[in-house]
């Protein structure tokens, strides 16, 4: 067992509080450890229960498990015993295992008054009784098998000690771990672990970006020196967008945690990071080119596939393909990607035309210059990238690899 982490113990579900620090919960403003009633308080608690909700979509995906399989904890739900207020846990890992257990508390008794309800009815198929039996009893066996859950302590007698074990029990285990958070959630963690750290040597001045401080976050969470800096610039960007643009989006629209891959794919090396003049110690775009950014992919209400997304660019992947583009009419001495020009944005066409031309201009090369194109995307694929769309991605890999084994046996065939 880690030297941060007490000997297991058993607490009740309601001594364990949801933490309002925790990165999935995507809070920018989080209040710490130190005083207990931004902690417990019930009202804050309901709001964290409806932001873990909204925020985590497998909430109801882990409750059928848990009701399907029974309750295994194979994993330990990490808690900590605030000093100042004695029986009270705040879970620093496991929050959604807990908003679950108690949502499923809830349902019980919803699933309790239609047994009941039904069995009033004149007319019942029995099998329909039976079927409402069985699921109060799994509700029940649940229940009865999480009124104490064994949890490990984190060895930290003030809100401090915690906050130096924190980033090794949750950042190894979140950022390099299989049981990874989402790109947002990683870079809030990141974010809040540089600004801490930027807070302790000066105070609260206006966040700035220092070499010396973002390898000291990096070592915190085996991470980068580059990427803990991409991670901060990306949550002080996108935060900064959504509350400049928050009330100017169409009706009904609203920003979503994933739209900080816009940020991402601009922050990546090449064109489109030169096109939105974004410097190494930048922490926000200028605010003309946030107008360009939003006209191009936020103006027009986005509907909820791509193909009815009718903004310039329908998604991060368009600025990747934008500056895809460059590379291209940089060797075809082409002009496509200087249709999108962010000195000129209402002229700017949707990327879903531009792109079809591409394709046509380029259906009309060699098939060496096709493979060597397809090497070059291949190798500027970004680890985010391939996360995000791994379960498209996975399939076509192997269909690719299944073709150019076909096409390798076809040509030492020839050979």
């Amino acid at each position: 067992m880690p030297a941060e982490l007490k000997a297991p113990i058993r607490v009740s579900l309601d001594r364990l509080f949801l933490d309002p620090n925790n990165p999935r919960l995507a809070a920018t403003e989080k209040p710490g450890y130190a005083d207990p009633n931004k902690l417990f308080d019930d009202d804050i608690q309901i709001q964290l229960e409806i932001r873990m909700r909204r925020s985590y979509k497998g909430i109801k995906g882990l409750m059928g498990s848990i009701l399907g399989m029974g309750w295994i904890p194979v994993d330990a739900m990490l808690v900590w015993e605030h000093p100042k207020a004695k029986g009270h846990y705040v879970v620093v890992e496991g929050n959604a295992r807990t908003t679950a257990l108690r949502m499923i508390r809830r349902e019980h008794q919803r699933e309790l008054n239609r047994l009941a309800k039904a069995k009033t009815r004149p007319v019942v198929d029995p099998a329909t009784i039976e079927e409402l039996e069985a699921t109060v009893r799994q509700y029940e066996q649940v229940l009865e098998d999480t009124r104490e859950i064994e949890v490990a302590p984190v060895a930290a007698s003030a809100p401090s000690d915690l906050s130096r074990s924190l980033p090794r029990l949750l950042g190894v285990r979140h950022i390099s771990h299989a049981q990874q958070w989402k790109p947002y959630a990683t870079n809030l963690y990141v974010y809040s672990l540089y600004r801490q750290l930027f807070e302790d040597s000066h105070g609260h001045t206006r966040l700035q970006l220092e070499d010396d401080l973002l390898r000291k976050t990096g070592s915190l969470v085996t991470m980068t020196h580059y990427k803990v800096r991409r991670a901060v610039q990306v949550v002080v960007a996108f935060n900064r967008f959504k509350a400049r643009f928050e009330d100017r989006l169409p009706e009904g629209e609203r920003f979503r945690d994933q739209d900080q891959s816009y940020f991402l794919a601009i922050l990546e090396p090449g064109y489109a990071r030169e096109q939105f003049a974004f410097r190494d110690a930048d922490l926000t775009l200028a605010p003309d080119l946030e107008d360009v950014l939003f006209q191009w992919a936020f103006a027009r209400p986005r509907g909820s596939e791509p193909e009815e997304n009718p903004n310039i660019l329908r998604s991060a992947d368009d600025i990747r393909t934008w500056a895809r583009l460059a590379r291209y009419d940089e060797k075809m001495k082409t002009g496509f990607a200087k249709r999108l020009d962010v000195n000129r944005p209402e002229r700017a066409r949707p990327m879903a035309k531009v792109e079809a031309e591409y394709l046509s201009h380029k259906a009309q090369r060699s098939p060496l210059d096709t493979l060597e194109g397809l090497l070059e995307a291949l190798k500027t694929m970004e680890v985010e990238t391939l996360r995000a769309g791994r379960a498209q991605i996975k399939p076509a890999i192997r269909e690719l690899l299944t073709i150019c084994n076909d096409y390798l046996a076809i040509l030492e065939a020839i050979d």
